[in-house]
Protein backbone atom coordinates (compact mmCIF):
# COMPACT_ATOMS: atom_id res chain seq x y z
CA UNK A 1 0.00 0.00 0.00
CA UNK A 2 3.19 2.42 1.00
CA UNK A 3 4.34 1.10 -2.38
CA UNK A 4 1.13 2.51 -4.51
CA UNK A 5 1.16 5.44 -2.15
CA UNK A 6 4.44 6.70 -2.92
CA UNK A 7 4.15 5.94 -6.94
CA UNK A 8 0.56 7.75 -6.96
CA UNK A 9 2.89 10.66 -5.75
CA UNK A 10 5.56 10.70 -7.89
CA UNK A 11 3.17 10.30 -10.66
CA UNK A 12 1.08 13.73 -9.10
CA UNK A 13 4.78 15.33 -9.11
CA UNK A 14 5.25 14.35 -12.80
CA UNK A 15 2.06 16.14 -14.20
CA UNK A 16 2.00 19.19 -12.27
CA UNK A 17 5.95 19.49 -13.19
CA UNK A 18 4.54 18.90 -16.89
CA UNK A 19 1.67 21.41 -16.34
CA UNK A 20 3.81 23.82 -14.69
CA UNK A 21 6.56 23.41 -18.38
CA UNK A 22 3.44 23.59 -20.66
CA UNK A 23 2.67 27.11 -18.23
CA UNK A 24 5.15 29.58 -20.07
CA UNK A 25 5.41 30.62 -23.63
CA UNK A 26 8.75 32.69 -24.22
CA UNK A 27 10.80 34.08 -26.70
CA UNK A 28 14.41 33.66 -26.58
CA UNK A 29 16.98 35.39 -25.62
CA UNK A 30 19.25 37.72 -26.80
CA UNK A 31 17.44 37.22 -30.22
CA UNK A 32 15.84 39.61 -32.68
CA UNK A 33 12.87 38.71 -34.35
CA UNK A 34 9.04 38.59 -35.13
CA UNK A 35 6.12 37.69 -32.98
CA UNK A 36 4.32 35.57 -35.83
CA UNK A 37 7.55 34.07 -36.79
CA UNK A 38 7.35 30.39 -34.91
CA UNK A 39 11.33 30.57 -34.65
CA UNK A 40 10.97 33.68 -32.47
CA UNK A 41 9.45 31.14 -29.35
CA UNK A 42 11.09 28.68 -27.19
CA UNK A 43 8.67 26.07 -27.42
CA UNK A 44 8.52 26.39 -31.64
CA UNK A 45 5.05 27.33 -31.80
CA UNK A 46 4.23 31.32 -32.34
CA UNK A 47 1.72 32.81 -29.44
CA UNK A 48 -1.45 34.40 -30.83
CA UNK A 49 -2.45 38.10 -31.12
CA UNK A 50 -6.27 37.84 -30.63
CA UNK A 51 -7.77 36.26 -27.73
CA UNK A 52 -4.28 36.20 -25.54
CA UNK A 53 -4.45 34.63 -22.39
CA UNK A 54 -6.94 31.79 -23.60
CA UNK A 55 -4.15 29.38 -24.18
CA UNK A 56 -3.63 29.58 -20.20
CA UNK A 57 0.29 30.12 -20.52
CA UNK A 58 2.51 33.58 -18.88
CA UNK A 59 4.41 35.12 -21.83
CA UNK A 60 7.67 36.78 -21.59
CA UNK A 61 9.62 38.38 -24.14
CA UNK A 62 13.50 38.26 -23.36
CA UNK A 63 14.25 39.12 -26.76
CA UNK A 64 13.64 42.38 -29.43
CA UNK A 65 10.50 41.05 -30.85
CA UNK A 66 8.20 43.37 -32.87
CA UNK A 67 4.43 42.45 -34.13
CA UNK A 68 3.52 43.38 -37.63
CA UNK A 69 6.01 46.31 -39.60
CA UNK A 70 6.55 50.10 -39.74
CA UNK A 71 5.14 50.45 -43.49
CA UNK A 72 1.86 50.20 -42.51
CA UNK A 73 2.10 50.91 -38.57
CA UNK A 74 -1.14 50.58 -37.17
CA UNK A 75 -2.51 47.76 -39.08
CA UNK A 76 -1.40 44.88 -36.67
CA UNK A 77 -3.77 44.44 -33.05
CA UNK A 78 -2.40 42.77 -30.00
CA UNK A 79 -5.49 42.06 -27.74
CA UNK A 80 -5.67 40.42 -24.84
CA UNK A 81 -8.81 38.20 -23.85
CA UNK A 82 -11.08 38.84 -20.47
CA UNK A 83 -10.81 37.17 -17.39
CA UNK A 84 -7.32 36.29 -17.38
CA UNK A 85 -5.84 37.85 -13.88
CA UNK A 86 -3.68 35.22 -12.97
CA UNK A 87 -1.57 35.21 -15.54
CA UNK A 88 1.19 38.11 -16.82
CA UNK A 89 3.03 38.92 -19.90
CA UNK A 90 6.01 40.37 -18.84
CA UNK A 91 8.10 42.65 -21.27
CA UNK A 92 11.72 41.83 -19.82
CA UNK A 93 13.52 42.84 -23.18
CA UNK A 94 11.73 45.12 -26.13
CA UNK A 95 8.28 44.44 -27.63
CA UNK A 96 7.49 46.86 -30.54
CA UNK A 97 3.94 46.93 -31.37
CA UNK A 98 3.11 48.40 -34.87
CA UNK A 99 -1.20 48.61 -34.46
CA UNK A 100 -3.22 48.63 -30.94
CA UNK A 101 -2.37 46.55 -27.60
CA UNK A 102 -5.95 45.99 -26.01
CA UNK A 103 -6.42 44.14 -22.64
CA UNK A 104 -9.77 43.66 -21.28
CA UNK A 105 -11.38 43.54 -18.40
CA UNK A 106 -9.35 41.76 -15.70
CA UNK A 107 -6.78 40.54 -18.45
CA UNK A 108 -3.79 38.91 -17.62
CA UNK A 109 -1.13 41.58 -16.09
CA UNK A 110 1.30 43.93 -18.27
CA UNK A 111 4.70 43.97 -16.37
CA UNK A 112 7.19 45.63 -17.36
CA UNK A 113 10.23 45.56 -15.05
CA UNK A 114 13.87 47.56 -15.16
CA UNK A 115 15.59 48.06 -18.15
CA UNK A 116 11.72 46.44 -20.16
CA UNK A 117 11.01 48.48 -23.05
CA UNK A 118 7.22 48.54 -24.54
CA UNK A 119 6.41 50.58 -28.02
CA UNK A 120 2.97 50.71 -28.88
CA UNK A 121 2.71 52.80 -32.09
CA UNK A 122 -1.63 52.74 -32.62
CA UNK A 123 -3.71 52.57 -29.15
CA UNK A 124 -2.83 51.38 -25.69
CA UNK A 125 -5.91 50.51 -23.79
CA UNK A 126 -5.85 49.21 -20.43
CA UNK A 127 -8.23 47.36 -17.91
CA UNK A 128 -6.39 44.88 -16.13
CA UNK A 129 -3.55 45.34 -13.87
CA UNK A 130 -0.13 47.09 -15.17
CA UNK A 131 3.19 47.48 -13.46
CA UNK A 132 6.07 49.44 -14.48
CA UNK A 133 9.10 48.93 -12.56
CA UNK A 134 11.71 51.56 -12.23
CA UNK A 135 13.61 51.71 -15.40
CA UNK A 136 11.06 49.89 -17.18
CA UNK A 137 9.39 52.34 -20.16
CA UNK A 138 6.34 52.06 -22.10
CA UNK A 139 5.77 54.47 -24.99
CA UNK A 140 2.13 55.35 -26.63
CA UNK A 141 2.56 56.81 -29.84
CA UNK A 142 -1.34 56.89 -29.79
CA UNK A 143 -3.54 57.15 -27.11
CA UNK A 144 -3.07 55.58 -24.13
CA UNK A 145 -6.60 54.52 -22.29
CA UNK A 146 -6.90 53.69 -18.63
CA UNK A 147 -10.63 52.39 -17.89
CA UNK A 148 -13.17 50.15 -16.04
CA UNK A 149 -12.37 49.11 -11.76
CA UNK A 150 -9.67 46.59 -13.24
CA UNK A 151 -7.59 49.17 -14.94
CA UNK A 152 -4.35 49.94 -12.33
CA UNK A 153 -0.99 51.11 -12.62
CA UNK A 154 1.94 50.06 -10.31
CA UNK A 155 4.95 50.78 -10.37
CA UNK A 156 7.68 54.21 -10.71
CA UNK A 157 8.39 53.79 -14.08
CA UNK A 158 7.56 56.09 -16.96
CA UNK A 159 4.46 56.08 -19.50
CA UNK A 160 5.19 58.46 -22.33
CA UNK A 161 2.24 58.97 -24.57
CA UNK A 162 1.06 61.43 -27.10
CA UNK A 163 -2.55 61.56 -25.57
CA UNK A 164 -4.71 60.23 -22.54
CA UNK A 165 -7.61 58.98 -21.28
CA UNK A 166 -8.24 58.09 -17.96
CA UNK A 167 -5.38 58.99 -16.69
CA UNK A 168 -1.58 57.44 -15.89
CA UNK A 169 0.40 57.93 -13.36
CA UNK A 170 4.20 58.60 -14.16
CA UNK A 171 2.63 59.84 -17.76
CA UNK A 172 4.96 62.05 -19.82
CA UNK A 173 4.87 63.17 -23.58
CA UNK A 174 6.16 60.68 -26.44
CA UNK A 175 5.51 64.18 -28.36
CA UNK A 176 8.78 67.00 -28.75
CA UNK A 177 9.10 69.82 -25.84
CA UNK A 178 7.64 72.63 -28.03
CA UNK A 179 4.13 70.49 -28.30
CA UNK A 180 4.27 69.09 -24.55
CA UNK A 181 0.45 69.72 -22.73
CA UNK A 182 1.30 68.66 -19.23
CA UNK A 183 4.65 68.55 -16.83
CA UNK A 184 5.61 65.08 -16.85
CA UNK A 185 8.87 63.75 -18.10
CA UNK A 186 9.65 64.11 -21.56
CA UNK A 187 10.94 61.54 -24.19
CA UNK A 188 13.34 63.51 -26.16
CA UNK A 189 15.30 64.64 -23.25
CA UNK A 190 15.03 61.05 -21.29
CA UNK A 191 15.43 58.50 -24.12
CA UNK A 192 16.84 60.45 -27.64
CA UNK A 193 17.32 56.90 -29.24
CA UNK A 194 14.21 55.95 -28.59
CA UNK A 195 12.63 59.27 -29.66
CA UNK A 196 14.29 58.79 -32.91
CA UNK A 197 13.26 55.48 -33.56
CA UNK A 198 9.60 56.20 -32.45
CA UNK A 199 9.03 59.32 -35.31
CA UNK A 200 11.31 57.17 -37.78
CA UNK A 201 10.61 53.74 -37.40
CA UNK A 202 11.28 52.72 -40.88
CA UNK A 203 14.77 54.56 -41.38
CA UNK A 204 16.10 54.68 -37.56
CA UNK A 205 16.65 51.53 -35.61
CA UNK A 206 16.55 51.32 -31.82
CA UNK A 207 20.25 51.92 -30.03
CA UNK A 208 21.96 49.20 -29.41
CA UNK A 209 20.75 46.72 -26.58
CA UNK A 210 23.29 46.94 -23.65
CA UNK A 211 22.69 44.31 -20.86
CA UNK A 212 25.31 44.93 -18.24
CA UNK A 213 27.50 48.24 -17.47
CA UNK A 214 30.26 47.61 -14.79
CA UNK A 215 33.44 48.65 -12.62
CA UNK A 216 35.61 47.17 -10.76
CA UNK A 217 39.06 48.74 -9.36
CA UNK A 218 42.29 46.23 -9.97
CA UNK A 219 45.73 47.84 -8.20
CA UNK A 220 45.73 51.15 -9.61
CA UNK A 221 43.40 50.86 -12.64
CA UNK A 222 40.16 50.92 -13.09
CA UNK A 223 38.13 47.72 -15.37
CA UNK A 224 35.28 48.86 -17.38
CA UNK A 225 32.77 46.10 -18.36
CA UNK A 226 29.78 45.86 -20.27
CA UNK A 227 27.54 43.36 -22.85
CA UNK A 228 24.90 44.13 -25.39
CA UNK A 229 22.05 41.50 -26.42
CA UNK A 230 22.05 42.71 -29.90
CA UNK A 231 23.37 45.60 -32.30
CA UNK A 232 21.58 46.57 -35.66
CA UNK A 233 23.01 49.36 -37.50
CA UNK A 234 25.64 49.86 -34.60
CA UNK A 235 28.87 51.70 -35.15
CA UNK A 236 30.70 52.15 -31.80
CA UNK A 237 31.00 53.18 -28.26
CA UNK A 238 32.81 55.70 -26.74
CA UNK A 239 34.22 55.36 -23.66
CA UNK A 240 33.40 58.90 -21.04
CA UNK A 241 35.13 59.39 -18.15
CA UNK A 242 34.07 62.60 -15.28
CA UNK A 243 35.53 63.43 -11.88
CA UNK A 244 32.13 65.58 -11.31
CA UNK A 245 29.62 63.45 -13.51
CA UNK A 246 29.11 67.08 -15.70
CA UNK A 247 32.16 67.85 -17.33
CA UNK A 248 33.00 64.64 -19.50
CA UNK A 249 36.48 63.42 -22.00
CA UNK A 250 36.68 60.70 -24.25
CA UNK A 251 38.85 57.96 -23.02
CA UNK A 252 38.50 55.74 -25.81
CA UNK A 253 36.04 54.56 -29.07
CA UNK A 254 35.57 50.87 -29.73
CA UNK A 255 33.97 49.43 -32.60
CA UNK A 256 30.48 47.74 -32.81
CA UNK A 257 29.64 44.79 -34.46
CA UNK A 258 27.33 46.45 -37.09
CA UNK A 259 24.10 43.78 -37.02
CA UNK A 260 24.22 40.77 -34.70
CA UNK A 261 22.38 38.88 -32.37
CA UNK A 262 24.75 37.37 -30.62
CA UNK A 263 25.64 38.56 -26.96
CA UNK A 264 28.79 40.57 -27.25
CA UNK A 265 30.98 41.37 -24.25
CA UNK A 266 33.59 44.20 -24.18
CA UNK A 267 36.10 45.73 -22.04
CA UNK A 268 38.35 48.82 -21.26
CA UNK A 269 41.22 49.21 -18.36
CA UNK A 270 41.55 52.97 -17.46
CA UNK A 271 45.26 52.88 -16.42
CA UNK A 272 45.56 56.46 -14.47
CA UNK A 273 42.16 56.99 -12.92
CA UNK A 274 41.61 59.91 -11.12
CA UNK A 275 42.60 59.80 -7.21
CA UNK A 276 39.09 59.50 -5.32
CA UNK A 277 35.63 59.04 -7.04
CA UNK A 278 35.39 58.42 -10.96
CA UNK A 279 32.18 58.75 -13.28
CA UNK A 280 31.85 56.40 -16.38
CA UNK A 281 29.61 56.31 -19.47
CA UNK A 282 29.09 54.83 -22.77
CA UNK A 283 27.64 57.04 -25.50
CA UNK A 284 26.51 54.59 -27.84
CA UNK A 285 26.76 55.46 -31.33
CA UNK A 286 24.75 53.93 -34.79
CA UNK A 287 25.60 53.83 -37.78
CA UNK A 288 23.21 56.96 -39.13
CA UNK A 289 25.28 58.94 -35.86
CA UNK A 290 22.17 58.59 -33.74
CA UNK A 291 23.62 58.45 -30.23
CA UNK A 292 22.11 57.61 -26.60
CA UNK A 293 24.21 57.20 -23.34
CA UNK A 294 24.59 54.16 -20.87
CA UNK A 295 23.60 54.46 -17.09
CA UNK A 296 26.91 56.15 -15.02
CA UNK A 297 28.90 53.70 -13.13
CA UNK A 298 31.62 54.88 -10.68
CA UNK A 299 34.58 53.43 -8.85
CA UNK A 300 36.72 54.74 -6.52
CA UNK A 301 40.94 54.68 -6.75
CA UNK A 302 43.54 55.32 -4.14
CA UNK A 303 46.66 55.54 -5.53
CA UNK A 304 49.82 57.66 -5.78
CA UNK A 305 49.75 61.04 -7.47
CA UNK A 306 50.88 60.48 -11.18
CA UNK A 307 51.71 62.30 -14.41
CA UNK A 308 51.97 60.88 -17.75
CA UNK A 309 52.44 61.86 -21.38
CA UNK A 310 51.58 60.40 -24.36
CA UNK A 311 52.73 60.07 -27.22
CA UNK A 312 56.04 59.28 -25.46
CA UNK A 313 58.44 58.93 -27.75
CA UNK A 314 57.03 61.93 -29.82
CA UNK A 315 57.64 63.47 -33.03
CA UNK A 316 56.73 67.38 -31.82
CA UNK A 317 53.71 69.41 -31.67
CA UNK A 318 51.62 68.89 -28.60
CA UNK A 319 51.91 65.99 -26.41
CA UNK A 320 48.94 64.86 -24.33
CA UNK A 321 49.50 65.47 -20.09
CA UNK A 322 47.03 63.06 -17.99
CA UNK A 323 46.98 62.56 -13.93
CA UNK A 324 45.22 61.16 -11.46
CA UNK A 325 44.46 64.71 -8.90
CA UNK A 326 43.29 67.70 -9.53
CA UNK A 327 45.95 70.39 -10.06
CA UNK A 328 45.88 73.56 -7.77
CA UNK A 329 46.38 77.38 -8.82
CA UNK A 330 50.42 78.08 -9.80
CA UNK A 331 50.98 74.39 -10.79
CA UNK A 332 52.86 74.61 -14.07
CA UNK A 333 54.44 71.82 -16.42
CA UNK A 334 57.87 73.10 -17.28
CA UNK A 335 60.17 70.93 -20.17
CA UNK A 336 64.30 71.56 -19.54
CA UNK A 337 67.21 70.31 -22.22
CA UNK A 338 69.65 68.45 -20.49
CA UNK A 339 72.09 71.03 -19.56
CA UNK A 340 68.82 72.65 -17.48
CA UNK A 341 68.03 75.07 -20.20
CA UNK A 342 64.33 75.47 -19.90
CA UNK A 343 62.86 75.69 -23.16
CA UNK A 344 58.51 75.40 -22.99
CA UNK A 345 56.04 76.25 -19.79
CA UNK A 346 52.58 76.38 -19.18
CA UNK A 347 50.22 76.74 -16.51
CA UNK A 348 47.62 73.82 -15.69
CA UNK A 349 44.58 74.20 -15.33
CA UNK A 350 43.21 70.81 -15.97
CA UNK A 351 43.52 67.07 -14.75
CA UNK A 352 44.06 66.26 -18.58
CA UNK A 353 45.10 68.73 -21.51
CA UNK A 354 47.86 69.35 -24.53
CA UNK A 355 51.44 70.23 -23.15
CA UNK A 356 52.44 72.70 -26.56
CA UNK A 357 56.06 72.45 -27.47
CA UNK A 358 58.25 74.81 -29.35
CA UNK A 359 58.35 73.84 -32.88
CA UNK A 360 61.44 74.58 -32.95
CA UNK A 361 62.30 71.52 -30.49
CA UNK A 362 65.35 68.96 -32.17
CA UNK A 363 65.11 65.34 -31.45
CA UNK A 364 66.56 64.00 -28.35
CA UNK A 365 65.67 63.40 -24.92
CA UNK A 366 63.85 66.38 -22.43
CA UNK A 367 62.98 66.41 -19.15
CA UNK A 368 59.33 67.60 -18.17
CA UNK A 369 58.84 69.01 -14.49
CA UNK A 370 55.37 69.29 -12.99
CA UNK A 371 56.01 71.78 -10.65
CA UNK A 372 53.27 71.79 -8.15
CA UNK A 373 51.41 73.33 -4.68
CA UNK A 374 51.49 69.86 -3.42
CA UNK A 375 52.72 67.42 -6.38
CA UNK A 376 56.36 67.37 -7.73
CA UNK A 377 57.25 65.09 -10.53
CA UNK A 378 59.75 64.66 -13.31
CA UNK A 379 59.49 62.73 -16.56
CA UNK A 380 61.22 62.15 -19.60
CA UNK A 381 60.22 62.88 -22.98
CA UNK A 382 61.98 61.56 -26.02
CA UNK A 383 61.82 63.97 -29.37
CA UNK A 384 62.13 61.54 -32.72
Amino acid sequence: MRSKMRILSVLAISLLTTVVAFAQESTFNDYYGLWQDNASWSDGSQSPITNVGSAGQNITINGYITLGNSSNPTATDLVFQNNHPTLSITISDTLVVFGDMTFGTDAMELRVPAGGLLIVFGNLSINNKTDISSAGNIIVMGQLSKSGSQGSITGSGNFYATSYNGGANGAGDAIPDTQEFDSGPDLQAALPGVFNFVNNPSTVSLPVELTSFTSNVLDDQIILSWSTASQLNFSHFEVEHSVNAMDWTMLTSIEGEGTTNELMEYSYTHNLPHNGKNYYRLRMVDLDETFEYSEIVTANANANNAVVLSPNPTKGGNVRYEMNFTPEAGDYLMVYDLVGGLVAAQSVVSFTGELVLPSSLTRGTYLVRYKGQAVNQVLRLVVE
